[in-house]
């Protein structure tokens, strides 16, 4: 599971879907207000990531790492 915000969600959805790659990973497009939640679903079944969690971005950073370890991965 990718969360991603809307800047990488379509080229990642175009490697998928046009260029055959990585189609066992589900990008999410989640609102902030929604993220720790969806992650909390989703981490029951899966890896979640979170793509580009840099301050000052559409990511709800700090619900995020309240709810989980949040830890550099490197390229997914």
């Amino acid at each position: 599971m990718l969360i991603a915000d809307y800047t990488v969600w379509e080229p990642l959805l175009y490697l998928q879907q046009v260029e055959g790659l990585r189609r066992d990973v589900q990008v999410a497009l989640v609102p902030p207000g929604r993220q720790v939640q969806y992650a909390r679903d989703a981490a029951a079944s899966r890896p979640v990531y979170a793509a580009l969690l840099e301050p000052g971005t559409y990511y709800d950073r700090r619900g995020l790492e309240t709810a989980f370890r949040v830890v550099p991965a490197g390229t997914v």
